[in-house]
């Protein structure tokens, strides 16, 4: 047996594209094929797990499904709860609040730094764990693409850096400084995709006027246009990530 099938599987559930990687391998769809759960599915299918072997199963979700929001640092929460509330009043600053039939989440990736809350509909956290068991896999962590950059995108104590999410509708910024998480944006993105990118860009630096390095991660493997980037940013390092940076 190929040690490839006793590694984990990741996938990924896009509007316009889902995929899966089985261990370094991905598994490609079919030409066509729509993007959502029942493509996972066949996807699974096709690299079905030994049921006498536990797999790990982690899922990359689009931030479309997502409700999130920057937790500034407070010294006086002490306890769990109170950590719960707080995030809970930040979403219902942004307007994001969260009722019933939605999942609560909130970490902080440094002790002392901002951190980041992110709530997702429970119904399609149900529907992954019965597609998890349905193929004899152990679910382990459901991320919208944001929350899993915000915990795996490599951190240095640079002054400034911006990193850029493409999705079929929606570009996503995240900024951090010295280290640590201080802003999130977002623009919606239609036809004119590169409008809206220069839109989420003038807005980044009336926020930030100076960025060392931005770093730029597409949905689909493709590459950010670099062109409203370097003019934002003209002494910026630009990075072109690589597909799986979120894994």
């Amino acid at each position: 047996m190929s040690p490839l099938w006793l590694e984990r599987r990741a996938l990924g559930i896009f509007p316009g594209r889902t995929w899966l990687y089985t261990g370094r391998q991905l598994v490609s769809p079919p030409i066509g094929a729509v993007a959502g759960v029942a493509l996972a599915d066949m996807l699974l299918a096709q690299r079905p797990a030994p049921r006498w072997w536990p797999l790990h199963l982690d899922v990359t979700l689009s931030d479309e499904i997502a409700r999130m929001v920057v937790l500034p640092w407070q010294d006086t929460l002490r306890t769990a709860a109170q950590q719960m509330r707080y995030a809970e009043a930040c979403l219902e600053d942004v307007g994001a609040t969260v009722a019933a039939g939605w999942t609560m989440q909130y970490g902080y990736r440094r002790h002392g730094k901002a951190g980041m809350a992110y709530a997702l509909p429970v119904v399609e956290l149900e529907r992954l764990r019965t597609l998890a068991a349905a193929h004899h896999l152990r679910l382990r962590s459901v991320l919208p693409v944001a929350a899993a950059a915000y915990w795996r995108y490599p951190l240095a104590q640079r002054r400034a850096a911006l990193l850029l999410l493409a999705e079929a509708g929606r570009y996503t910024s995240l900024r951090f400084e010295h280290g640590a998480l201080a802003a999130v944006d977002v623009q919606p993105a239609g036809a004119e995709r590169d409008l809206a990118l220069r839109r989420l860009m003038r807005r980044s630096q009336a926020q930030a006027s100076a960025i060392e390095r931005i770093g730029s991660w597409s949905f689909d493997g493709g590459a950010v246009p670099c062109d409203p980037l370097a003019a934002s940013y003209p002494d910026a390092v630009l990075q072109t990530l690589d597909h799986r940076s979120w894994e």
